[in-house]
């Protein structure tokens, strides 16, 4: 199966009429138009603003993980290159941002502290921020190799119990057809985010 029949309404990234799960979401992170799907404030809230799941829901309190060292650096080191990816330079500033905007969007998506999100994605700059941003609301990483097939991806969410997926891969990519093929298999995954090239 490919992502071909994947509708998204190029507004707000969010996938409109999949027939029978109208309960679960897929959404698109265009790399060559990230601002158009990150800075939507439905889906992501302010730009660059983090919201504490804790905070979202009430409970104020304050936590602290490896996600609190990226804040750390990018108010020390705001300009200073932390990753370099064939070609690409992000500083601590920038990453901290991404990393912001993903955790909002987890946010917006009910997804919160303790919740478990699987993420399928090679050593890319987008694995950096999206696992800074899965840890900034207290969510749990689970990694998954991008080297798994369908059939072996569901099982890892499955018996994680992950509540979300972040994928790398457009429907032209081994990685995204075995997550979109992964997702379908496991009713317990609510939402699938899919970052394309």
């Amino acid at each position: 199966e490919d992502l071909a029949g994947i509708v998204l309404d190029h507004t707000t990234g969010l996938q409109v009429g999949q027939p029978g799960r109208a309960d679960r979401d897929f959404i698109a992170f265009d790399r060559q138009d990230l601002t158009r799907h990150v800075h939507h404030p439905v889906f992501f809230g302010t730009a660059g603003a983090i919201l504490c799941a804790d905070a979202a829901k009430g409970k104020g309190t304050s936590m602290f993980n490896l996600a609190t060292n990226l804040e750390s650096a990018a108010a020390m080191w705001p300009d200073r290159e932390a990753v370099i990816f064939q070609g690409v330079r992000l500083s601590y500033r920038e990453i901290e941002k991404q990393a912001s905007q993903v955790a909002n969007g987890l946010i917006a998506a009910g997804i919160g502290r303790g919740d478990h999100v699987a993420l399928v994605c090679p050593n890319r700059t987008e694995f950096v921020t999206a696992y800074y941003g899965i840890l900034k609301i207290g969510a749990t990483v689970v990694c998954v190799s991008a080297l798994l097939r369908g059939r072996e991806i569901a099982y890892q969410l499955d018996n994680s119990d992950a509540k979300a997926m972040i994928a790398y891969g457009g429907s032209d990519m081994d990685i995204g057809v075995a997550a979109q093929a992964a997702y379908r298999q496991v009713e317990a995954c609510r939402h699938a985010w899919f970052i394309t090239p």
